[in-house]
């Protein structure tokens, strides 16, 4: 059983200049919509990761992608199970309007469908066997909170969502894992 922290490299486009402030008759406000006719073309990037690796499985967690799991690799057969994306890039997609398609699972958090801060850097903490990694919502003061870990000697991997509220006030909000999976045989590069 291993867990560390490491540097993984994506090409992604230019799309943090391109975040565009709301203001409080947008719905999604106080979070960012997205200028398309701003963003950049792909360069590399690099992106602090956190792996998680067992007999069997291998985990990369990208805190600085609103901690989505980027890759699920099976260990016996090479096999990727998570789609990842070739390239970070915004899309026309989600309640803000745009989206960072970039595969994995990520978790989706105040609001239905991608969230609305899917695209944040969220904090992490490294566990014995995992790590727990969490946001607050700006709108609600809500945290969403994910542990993800392994177990020795099994082909899986687990996750354990918590939703906190300090706030002392009842607060609506929706918790979704959206999971993209790959079907393909394709081996990880």
């Amino acid at each position: 059983m291993a867990v560390w922290e490491g540097e993984i490299t994506l090409s992604t486009y230019g799309w943090e200049q391109a975040l565009v402030p709301t203001g409080p008759d947008d719905p999604i406000h106080p979070y960012p919509r997205l200028d398309f006719d701003v963003v950049g073309g792909p360069a590399p990037r690099n992106y602090q990761a956190v792996f998680l690796q067992n007999e069997y499985v291998q985990l990369t967690i990208v805190p600085e992608l609103g901690g989505r799991i980027l890759r699920w690799v099976d260990r016996v057969t090479g096999r990727q199970l998570f789609y990842a994306n070739p390239v970070v890039k915004p899309t026309r997609w989600g309640i803000r309007g745009w989206w960072l398609a970039a595969g994995g699972m990520e978790w989706s958090f105040p609001t239905d469908e991608h969230g609305l801060n899917t695209y944040r850097p969220w904090q992490h903490e490294l566990l014995g066997n995992g790590v727990r990694i969490w946001d607050t919502d700006d709108r609600t003061g809500l945290t969403v909170e994910v542990t993800i870990w392994l177990d020795r000697g099994r082909s899986y991997f687990s996750v354990a969502p918590r939703i906190s509220n300090a706030t002392g006030d009842a607060q609506p909000y929706q918790f979704w894992a959206n999971a993209m999976l790959t079907l393909s045989g394709r081996n990880v590069p």
